[in-house]
């Protein structure tokens, strides 16, 4: 069994923090407040009938179910690259990447409405035992994809000077936002399938470097280090 303790503000949201009381203030000082045990029953099984609190806590509470028929996600990856020399030492790469996700967690909320319109009599969970809270399946399997145009234009160190140019373009699809999100549309759940956070904030970025190097060996003094002129942005997947 999972049980969390949890201590807040008395009033204000951005308040300290009191104990159970209501009254007494959360601090280091006092140190940390004694666990709070849940009442488990004898067979270990809370249910509604085992007492007036465990039948509020059961209804206003979020619980979590674990999928007891998990598969591990795995990603498809698939790329064709270009590669073409040309004058003065110049060469251009162009790529094609692609990545496909099976079964990619999403925190599937098994008491979500599935009735427009109907309100709390449309939880599943509401005419049998009036739940209102989620009850989350850790988790469930949906799908992502990643498809991206990649450009890298070179000139190789001759001469004391070297120069790289990247640029991608790429778009992400998934179903939820975070790592282990859940989803928002529950009636058409195709609706949840949207560009992802970074390839919607930024779907094309680029990255470009200069590098000069000085030989003075021959005068007598030591040979310069490399030095980078210019640089921005990121290159990611590349």
């Amino acid at each position: 069994m999972r049980s969390n303790n949890a201590f807040n503000p008395a009033v204000a949201s951005f308040g300290p923090a009191v104990l159970t009381d209501g009254v007494t203030p959360a601090t280091f000082q006092n140190g940390f407040p004694a666990i709070i045990q849940p009442v488990v029953p004898p067979d270990g099984v809370i249910t509604s009938a085992s007492s007036p609190a465990a039948a509020v806590v059961l209804k206003n509470s979020n619980l979590f179910v674990v999928n007891q028929n998990f598969k591990n996600p795995y990603v498809e990856s698939w790329n064709l690259a270009v590669q073409q020399s040309l004058p003065w030492r110049f060469t251009l790469d162009v790529a094609y990447v692609g990545n496909h996700s099976v079964g990619t967690v999403v925190n599937y909320n098994l008491n979500a409405g599935t009735i427009a319109g109907a309100g709390n009599a449309g939880l599943p969970e509401f005419p049998n035992f009036g739940r209102t809270a989620n009850t989350n399946l850790l988790f469930a399997g949906y799908s992502s994809s990643y498809h991206a145009l990649q450009v890298k234009f070179d000139r190789k160190f001759t001469g004391g000077l070297a120069t790289t140019t990247a640029y991608t373009f790429g778009k992400g699809m998934g179903f939820q936002t975070g790592d282990d999100g859940g989803l928002f549309f529950y009636i058409n759940q195709r609706r949840n399938y949207a560009r992802n956070d970074l390839t919607a904030r930024k779907p094309s970025c680029r990255a470009s470097c200069t590098i000069f190097r000085s030989d003075t060996a021959s005068a007598g003094f030591p040979l310069v280090p490399p030095r980078r002129l210019s640089a921005d942005g990121a290159f990611p997947q590349l």
